[in-house]
């Protein structure tokens, strides 16, 4: 066999059999070595059905997911607000105090009654709680729950214009919610106190006649025929309830003594002549078509102020949307989509921190206020059927600047040209998730409860006309935001990869390290094998069958000697085999 096939010595296994009996070995030591040998053999392939196998492709395999499933979780940018929002969080910890707008679920009005007691609310006790809410606000006003019932539609309608007189700019011109500083005289007491009866008597649809009607009025429109046709029932109405309270009025001023009882008896004979004069015939006039004096539009225009400012005393905090609520809230909206952004500034009282609104909601209600921050939600809803138009507004959820985390709730009727896109959430069924810097110029209404994840909350809720919104500072902002986000996301990716590749070399190297210290024999550093460089061992069977092979193709290709050899060969078998003579 020639040298490239033939292994030397140091390339192949020496087997103790092979080894001479004089080569200073003992028995033992032959014995130590062919079993260090044939344990070296059969380790060559790993036994997959032993333990330790097993625990060694399992370890690998959970290390390959913990390294997949960390990459991923490192990926998304959420997985590192912290890094950058944990500062603004303790300072914002310790510049604003803890503000508990969660709300304590209330006890049942039976909790303390007998098992199958009922409470039937009547109309009596109604009044009687909303008579004491108006008396008496405050920042926590006790209410209902109930959202606002869905109320019957009324609408304008374009008949034969009525006669009226010229317009009088005094009534014009004068604010819905104008501060009025002056003292009560006995007389506008009385008047006040029989408005505040009443309202809170009639039911919710009639309160929608009612201003709808004083709308009408005041706007010199004829209305719809359905529209007449409820006013003048409506009308009637308020003259029983005028009546009702100027005979409750009388029996207890017929209680006082003296000049007390003769001075209230003439308040209430005024009250009576001015509710006939500046309300029941104006409102009979309009009903019937007839022409309405300038006096006379002025005197319904100062009832439709004291109205609102009387419902504006019936809003509740820390409730959501009531039916006693639903015209003050049309009548504010009404007024901000016919304000420009001029007036409303003019009549702002500037930027309101978060927690004035909370804590002082009563003395801000139906005041102009600014409020700025991060819009962080938004959505579109539809709202109740109305007389004005409105068909619905946009919800957005504010985080204030410069203050706590808990939101501002603002009701927009418009947004600006190219602003995000927000979805309809009784269309889409989503809100959008945006996160915009907004500032709003509106009347600040009421702390509005909502429900939240663990619980009920309360926020403060303003009602706005358009947000003021800076286009390209938004566009700016969202194209570095891309960028740094890209940037950011190739390099967690690339540092994850990386990451994962160092663990996976470093779980094969102690792989490895593991199997060569299971593989190694080791012999013993005394025993001297010198001698075994000078024999010759015997072949290995890897040389054997070469050794075979080449025998084997030599045979199927003879020489011709070899076959002139085996003529004579045979012919000699035949001449022995011949017998002789």
């Amino acid at each position: 066999m020639s040298d490239e096939t033939t292994p030397s010595p140091s390339e192949r296994f020496v087997l103790p059999e092979e080894i001479p009996a004089g080569a200073g070995l003992t028995d033992e030591q032959r014995e130590s070595a062919a079993e260090r040998f044939r344990k070296r053999r059969e380790a060559s392939i790993p036994n997959f059905q032993s333990r330790s196998v097993k625990l060694r492709l399992f370890t690998l395999v959970a290390g390959l997911m913990l390294v997949l499933a960390v990459a991923e979780r490192a990926s998304q940018p959420k997985t590192w607000d912290w890094l950058w929002k944990f500062d603004k969080r303790e300072a914002s910890e310790r510049e604003f105090p803890e503000i508990r707008n969660r709300l304590d679920p209330k006890p049942s009005r039976t909790e303390y009654d007998a098992a199958g007691t009922f409470v039937f609310p009547t109309k009596a006790s109604e009044t009687a709680e909303l008579l004491a809410q108006a008396s008496e606000p405050s920042s926590k006003q006790p209410g209902s729950d109930n959202p606002v019932a869905e109320s019957p539609a009324t609408t304008s309608g374009t008949d034969s214009a009525v006669e009226t007189a010229a317009a009088d700019p005094v009534w014009e011109e004068t604010e819905i919610l104008a501060e009025d500083d002056r003292p009560l005289d006995p007389l506008e007491r009385a008047w006040r106190d029989a408005w505040r009866t009443m309202y809170v008597q009639l039911e919710n649809d009639e309160r929608v006649v009612l201003f709808d009607m004083l709308r009408a009025v005041q706007a010199r429109d004829v209305g719809s025929d359905e529209l007449r046709v409820k006013s003048k029932q409506l009308v009637d109405v308020i003259g029983k309830l005028w009546n009702d309270y100027h005979a409750s009025a009388f029996a207890a001023v017929g209680e006082l003594e003296g000049d007390d009882r003769l001075r209230w008896i003439d308040v209430l004979r005024q009250v009576g002549e001015r509710m006939q004069k500046e309300v029941i015939a104006p409102l009979e006039a309009w009903c019937e078509k007839t022409s309405i004096s300038s006096e006379q539009l002025e005197s319904v225009s100062e009832v439709h102020r004291v109205l609102v400012k009387l419902a504006l005393g019936l809003v509740g905090d820390d409730t959501m949307f009531r039916p006693i609520e639903r015209e003050v809230w049309f009548t504010l909206l009404d007024d901000l989509r016919s304000r420009s952004d001029r007036e409303l500034a003019k009549k702002s009282l500037g930027r309101v921190a978060y927690l004035q609104l909370y804590e002082q909601s009563a003395d801000y209600r139906g005041k102009v206020v600014d409020v700025r921050g991060v819009a962080r939600e938004a959505y579109h809803v539809r709202a109740q059927k109305n007389s004005l138009g409105i068909d619905g507004y946009y919800v957005f959820w504010i985080q204030p600047e410069g203050g706590p985390t808990s939101p501002i709730m603002v009701y927009s009727l418009e947004i600006p040209e190219g602003f995000p896109k927000i979805y309809d959430r009784d269309v889409d069924g989503k809100v959008s998730k945006i996160h915009e810097d907004v500032e709003f110029t509106g009347y600040y209404f009421k702390r509005h409860a909502y429900l939240g994840m663990d619980g009920t909350y309360s926020a403060p809720m303003v009602i706005a006309r358009m947000p003021r919104w800076d286009r390209a500072a938004s566009l700016a902002r969202s194209t570095v935001n891309q960028r740094v986000d890209s940037s950011t996301l190739l390099t967690i990716i690339s540092v994850a990869l990386m990451g994962s590749i160092v663990i996976v070399a470093i779980m094969v190297r102690w792989l490895n390290e593991q199997q060569k210290k299971f593989h190694t024999v080791t012999l013993d550093p005394h025993v001297d094998l010198t001698p075994l460089q000078v024999w010759q061992l015997p072949p290995t069977p890897r040389e054997n069958l070469a050794l075979l092979e080449e025998q084997a193709r030599r045979e199927e290709q003879p020489s011709g000697d070899a076959a002139s050899k085996r003529d004579v060969t045979s012919k000699d078998s035949d001449q022995r085999d011949r017998p002789s003579d």
